[in-house]
């Protein structure tokens, strides 16, 4: 029992954050001094080596002009050293796994060590074999944390209809710096409808009522949806 009781412990809000990034770091951060920079990171150290003032802005403007936010805050700091982004790259890459266990953890409150487990697993995803591209790949897991932390803001702004507004905006501004940032995870704002039936209280909302709750709810995060389209196809022009 007191076996089972600690490992409760550790899927609880307090330890779950700490073993969720010792996981991570054991997995891919083993090797972290023998990393170097690969692929797509070359053109990010290129860029900064230039010491011209709007050389990222240039390089994206054709194609995701405010994606540079993601190299041009950590690149003091960072440089031109490996490990330093590849440690960064875990981070990002814990930074997403936490915001989906935050998102399953509001549609679950109590399934805390399922929920645990499938964070864990999804933070070793052996499908995505390019973790030591950290400079490149760090902007994909940064934009999916944000996804993740905007569904979690709209499951707040469901189970708490008191700050239901106060949700709703940080849910609806995170989507859009997800989308502005990097169009990858686009295609999964429609899960959004599907989440809002699985949590409307079935004995109030049935029939034409579901489908007008889910709308009124889905309608913020629907215009959002709509200036990434005005924004991409339109002003960019792509």
């Amino acid at each position: 029992m007191k076996i089972l009781s600690k490992i409760n412990r550790l899927f609880s809000i307090k330890f779950f954050p700490i073993l969720l990034i010792f996981f991570i770091f054991l997995v891919y951060g083993y090797q972290i001094n023998r990393m170097g920079i690969y692929w797509d990171d070359w053109q990010a150290i290129l860029l900064s080596n230039l010491d011209v003032p709007n050389a990222f802005w240039n390089y994206y403007l054709f194609d995701r002009p405010i994606s540079i936010w993601t190299y041009v805050f950590p690149l003091p700091v960072l440089q031109n050293y490996p490990a330093l982004w590849q440690i960064y790259g875990i981070l990002a890459r814990w930074f997403a796994a936490y915001g989906l266990w935050v998102f399953l953890r509001g549609m679950f409150p109590n399934r805390n060590q399922e929920v645990g487990w499938i964070t864990l697993f999804w933070s070793v995803y052996p499908g995505f074999f390019t973790q030591s591209v950290s400079i490149a790949y760090c902007q994909h897991f940064i934009t999916y944390g944000l996804f993740n932390f905007s569904l979690a803001a709209m499951v707040s702004s469901i189970r708490n209809e008191r700050q239901s507004v106060k949700f709703t905006i940080i849910g609806v501004v995170l989507a859009l710096l997800n989308m502005l940032t990097m169009e990858y995870f686009v295609g999964l704002e429609f899960l959004r409808p599907v989440i809002i039936i699985l949590l409307a209280d079935k004995d109030v909302f049935k029939g034409m009522k579901l489908i007008s709750y889910t709308l009124q709810k889905w309608i913020p995060y629907a215009i959002g949806l709509l200036v990434f389209v005005f924004y991409r196809f339109w002003l960019l022009d792509i």
